[in-house]
């Protein structure tokens, strides 16, 4: 009996670590940053979706964003933001990022979606230049490095990192959210430049993976006919 219960323990116990390792997972695979992600490091056709950090707890005023999930609408085109002009608090929490990341070989442009796990909290796609009492002297995205970002790998930090809005910029990047755990992007930008768009969505839930709930179960089972043999 005792030996039964220890199995069941231990079952218990590799379920649930499976489950921690899942926390963090997108439905779009979502890679490991390498070690940089300066310009022409990373060129590639397409853009690309890095896992930065889980888990993330902020306070209140901790983050600016340029865009709340909240203050969007499902299905309708937002522009890139030129630079920091107002912002949003991205409020207390705990929260996962990832940063979407287009560098194209020269000039090149990048359509596509991601989907992820968890829901989609906010979006830092600004790099203000600092030239105003308004801008962030560092810009956005890279004072989020310093929350978000992970310290093993090398951030491009020039103002050509944002993803440019119209009418003010001339690139017309935008993104549409296209449910809450679903973003797309159309991203232009020319052969000096780059596009990174950072995502910040909720700690994706814990499911127990369906094995595992069979395994509980069944172990249960056994455990429940030993008892009632040994009565």
């Amino acid at each position: 009996m005792r030996s039964t219960i220890k199995t069941l323990m231990t079952a218990i116990a590799a379920v649930a670590a499976m489950s921690a390792m899942s926390q963090a997972s997108t439905v779009s695979p979502a890679e490991a940053l390498p070690a940089s992600l300066e310009r022409g490091v990373t060129q590639g056709p397409q853009a690309r979706l890095f896992a930065e950090q889980t888990g993330v707890t902020v306070e209140d005023a901790d983050v600016i964003v340029d865009y709340l999930a909240t203050n969007l609408t499902i299905g309708v085109i937002n522009n890139g933001v030129t630079d920091f002009e107002s912002g949003f608090d991205l409020g207390a929490g705990t929260y996962d990022s990832f940063l979407i990341h287009f560098d194209p070989i020269g000039a090149g442009s990048a359509t596509g979606s991601f989907t992820f796990a968890g829901d989609i909290v906010a979006i830092i796609l600004s790099n203000g230049t600092g030239n105003t009492d308004q801008e962030s002297p560092r810009g956005l995205l890279n004072v989020s490095n310093d929350v978000f970002g992970v310290a093993t790998t090398t951030y491009e930090t020039h103002v050509g990192r944002r993803a440019e809005g119209t009418p003010s910029g001339n690139t017309g990047d935008t993104f549409t959210l296209i449910s809450a755990t679903e973003i797309s992007f159309d991203l232009t930008t020319n052969s000096t430049h780059i596009d990174n768009i950072r995502v910040i969505t909720k700690v994706a839930p814990v499911p127990l993976p369906t094995g595992g709930l069979l395994l509980v179960a069944g172990l249960g089972a056994l455990a429940l006919q030993r008892r009632r043999r040994a009565a």
